[in-house]
């Protein structure tokens, strides 16, 4: 059957591009052993991407190991922990991976370039889009603000075939909804899907219904467009509990109610009269 993409206007305002994930800084002193890293990583959905130094010491990369912090050697596991407990909105995510699987490395700068890719590999992993999963995908990706993402290499100690090192990744997430707010919003969806009686319905219908009742019941948020502390706006939550939002909450609330009802759809992001906007495109067929 051909398939139709049917893209949806929502409403004007400030919103972020989607962005690509950058380049990692490598880090400066590889000599002395004694800093363990040297960078910081931000994803901002309202600044976008940012870089800047951060310098640890293989002492304090050590007692973060100390810790009870999880081993990984595979992408895809750390990539379903570390978006568990983005979803139950842990405030630091701490993740130990396995370098050992890639045998020894020559020098600090092999093994960093390694967990630089494996990085990128499991926040890639993290926000992917699944059709099958409404509070994945693009809907984490926006209801989330800043990402602090800090990959750290420990060592190295000594094989026979080269040196071995110990990577960390830790993530330091800021929200824009809290588990309880994420709740509550969970409760809100289900009851409105089920008002409007979507069962055997096809998924155009279910698409302007959903469609209608968002325009019928959100209004544009404008009382706080300007207010850079006011983040909830940004929010599905916002635009299904208190009835007001920006393009980012119409955006993010049509995506999760329209995969809820089983119709496929992504949020998109771009500029718009001259400001940055939120858009949905939606599969049909």
């Amino acid at each position: 059957m051909r398939k139709r993409m049917l893209g949806l206007l929502l409403a004007a305002g400030m919103i972020l591009s989607i962005l690509p994930m950058g380049v990692l800084a490598a880090p400066e002193n590889k000599e002395s052993g004694e800093v363990a890293y040297e960078y910081c990583y931000y994803y901002d959905p309202i600044l976008g991407e940012r870089e800047g130094p951060v310098t640890v010491s293989n002492q304090e990369t050590e007692a973060v190991l100390m810790e009870d912090v999880p081993v990984f050697s595979t992408v895809e596991d750390a990539a379903a922990y570390v978006k568990d407990n983005l979803m139950q909105r842990t405030a630091q995510i701490i993740i130990e991976y396995d370098l050992s699987s890639f045998s020894y490395f020559s020098d600090l700068n092999a093994a960093w370039d390694k967990l630089k890719e494996i990085a990128d590999e499991i926040w890639t992993m993290v926000i992917a889009h699944d059709p099958g999963d409404p509070t994945g995908g693009d809907y984490l990706r926006y209801q989330l603000g800043m990402i602090r993402r800090e990959p750290g290499v420990r060592g190295p100690s000594y094989g026979g075939a080269g040196l071995n090192y110990t990577g960390t990744i830790t993530y330091t997430p800021t929200y824009y909804t809290s588990y309880a707010q994420e709740q509550e919003l969970t409760r809100k969806i289900d009851s409105v899907l089920q008002s409007l009686d979507l069962q055997g319905k096809s998924d155009e219908q279910k698409v302007l219904a959903i469609y209608d009742y968002i325009c019928g019941h959100v209004e544009y948020d404008y009382t706080n467009l300007n207010d850079d502390n006011y983040k909830l706006k940004y929010t599905a939550y916002a635009a299904m509990c208190n009835g007001t939002a920006v393009c980012q909450g119409y955006s993010n609330l049509l995506y999760r109610m329209l995969l809820e009802a089983g119709v496929d759809c992504r949020f998109i992001s771009g500029t718009g009269n001259c400001c940055r906007h939120a858009w949905n495109i939606v599969r049909l067929g």
